[in-house]
């Protein structure tokens, strides 16, 4: 793991991660070292650029820009996109509340790194508003402060929820009348 790690520190520091770097098969094997470490390769990814997006533009175009990477990781893996917001509640929830406060962190006043991030995997299209509302109610998890970051979400999630579909929708409703 210690490889890959080095390996995801230059590519996301580099802004431009290139996707073929992220072999997991060369890193892991295959098989059961595979479907073991996978996860926490998908941790350490997002470990890295949520650690290094110190504004809410750099988390986006950071997300953004790792698009690639993620789509490759998660289809060497055979994992579902939602691993991106488990891997991304676990690291904002365990690494980067505040031991003070025992907050989580914030870019703005109103604008969490929970909330941009979750907002940067959407806008992204790494998980479709499906794979959104099914980490939401996934109440098997028991990621230790998990709660924490849907507080954070809240805002988000409703968005999401009650987001009219399209324009034309809309329109096309009012024609009805």
């Amino acid at each position: 793991m210690a490889e890959f790690e080095k390996v995801v520190k230059a590519q996301i520091a580099s802004g431009k991660p290139d996707a073929s770097k992220f072999d997991l098969v060369a890193a892991f094997g295959k098989g059961a070292e595979l479907e073991k470490n996978a996860p926490q390769a998908v941790v350490v990814i997002v470990r890295e650029i949520l650690h290094s997006a110190f504004t809410m533009e750099k988390c986006l175009a950071s997300v953004k820009a790792a698009k690639g990477v993620f789509e490759k990781v998660l289809a060497d893996a055979d994992l579902e996109p939602e691993e991106l917001l488990y891997a991304g509640a676990r690291v904002i929830a365990n690494e980067m509340r505040s031991p003070e406060t025992k907050t989580l962190p914030v870019y703005k006043a109103d604008t969490s790194v929970s909330e941009t991030f979750f907002d940067a995997v959407y806008s992204a299209e790494l998980c479709s508003e499906e794979q959104m509302l099914k980490w939401l109610d996934d109440m098997d998890d028991e990621t230790p402060g998990r709660q924490d970051v849907i507080m954070h979400v809240n805002a988000f999630f409703d968005w999401l929820k009650y987001e009219p579909e399209s324009e034309e929708e809309d329109e096309e409703d009012e024609d009805d009348d």
